[in-house]
């Protein structure tokens, strides 16, 4: 009798200890309370780029976003396309946060350190220079597994040849008015550029709405000397192209083209770009 008296003493004393343990053991950490897993990781060449949303500076690359960043930066609405989440889009000078399904269309613009600007290629926002975007590489998540990080290469201002190419024009102009833009080709290389029928395409996309054609497009032939052009020496010209028909800010992109051969369209063409905002009212 006293054995069993004794065993259920040990067992009841136990239990105490096992219960005291278990009160004092936090356990594991709360999952909600765990930092968001990484949606996708930013990255560029150019290190010290920072990341935009509008006027909202997001912070430097590399730059991961997570669920509960995307909330509070007011993008919680964005579901990222799993297999590409981001894509450059050159011509507006912006990253699209791409979304798998019809929800409205987010961007992110970048910009490179100020002591490596002028060898990028800048396009002008309502808040201040940014840098255009030019490749992207990195891995895509197929398999929903692995979290993507994707790098973008910022598009340089010059052609590997040496040419560069600037549009400029005043950054306000009446609905379906003329705005004059005037065009600058500069060899900063050690061999001539050489090309024929070198030509000028104009073009005005919104930059509030979601990707599509041109509002605006025209094609201008340059003057022959525009062919051929000698290092250290810059060409210049003066066009003029026609403002959208309705208010609004648009990136107004100009495209250089010089051709191998006169046979070459714009396929063989070789393209040197510039954009610049143009707010029309």
């Amino acid at each position: 009798m006293h054995k069993v008296i004794g065993l259920l003493f040990v067992l009841f004393v136990a239990a105490c200890v096992g219960f005291a343990f278990v009160a004092l053991d936090p356990g594991p950490a709360d999952p909600a309370g765990d930092e968001s897993p990484a949606v996708v990781v930013l990255d560029a060449d150019v290190p010290g780029t920072t990341v935009f949303r509008g006027p909202d500076e997001l912070g430097v690359v590399p730059l991961t976003l997570t669920p509960a960043r995307l909330d509070e930066l007011g993008l919680g609405h964005v579901t990222l396309d799993p297999v590409a989440p981001l894509a450059p889009d050159p011509r507006g000078g912006t990253l699209h946060l791409r979304s798998g399904d019809d929800k409205p269309e987010e961007r992110l613009a970048l910009r490179v350190p100020d002591a490596v600007a002028d060898r990028y290629k800048g396009v002008e926002t309502p808040w201040g220079r940014r840098t255009v975007p030019g490749t992207m590489s990195g891995a895509s998540r197929p398999t929903g597994l692995e979290v993507p990080r994707l790098r973008v290469s910022m598009a340089p201002a010059a052609t590997a040849d040496g040419l560069r190419f600037r549009v400029r024009a005043a950054d306000r102009a009446p609905v379906g008015a003329p705005v004059v833009l005037t065009l600058t080709a500069e060899n900063v290389g050690a061999k001539p550029v050489a090309g024929t029928r070198p030509e000028v395409t104009l073009s005005a996309v919104d930059r509030h709405g979601a990707w599509r054609a041109a509002d605006q497009f025209e094609a201008t032939s340059l003057p022959a000397a525009w062919g051929h052009i000698a290092p250290g020496q810059a060409v210049e010209w003066v066009v003029r192209f026609v403002a959208p028909d309705r208010p609004g800010e648009y990136n107004l992109t100009a495209n250089l083209l010089l051709r191998a051969s006169p046979a070459d369209g714009h396929a063989g063409a070789s393209t040197l770009s510039n954009v610049e905002l143009l707010r029309v009212r």
